[in-house]
């Protein structure tokens, strides 16, 4: 995980208590964070990424079984459903 934070920000040495912003990093390079980390964990979001902006915090929250919230699969997948009938009644 050090090692795809320092390839995208370009540096060379990172600690696990750094932030990620303190250390350069922008929101758009966080896309290319969580593209890299989707490997270790498939449901990995950008979001993830910003509740989580030290290695420490987000090597914890991968670690973890299950994502700490999962509601948003849950909601995302009721609005579509929701979508869906509207169209089928159209």
């Amino acid at each position: 995980m050090a090692d795809t934070w320092k390839s995208v920000l370009g540096i060379s040495e990172i600690r696990v208590h750094e932030n990620l912003f303190d250390l350069g990093g922008t929101s758009l390079l966080l896309y290319r964070v969580c593209a890299r980390l989707r490997n270790i964990r498939r449901d990995l979001r950008v979001v993830d990424l910003f509740r989580h902006t030290c290695i420490e915090s987000l090597a914890t929250f991968l670690a973890a079984d299950s994502p700490q919230n999962t509601n948003y699969l849950k909601d995302g997948r009721s609005r579509a459903e929701q979508r869906r009938s509207i169209r089928a009644r159209v």
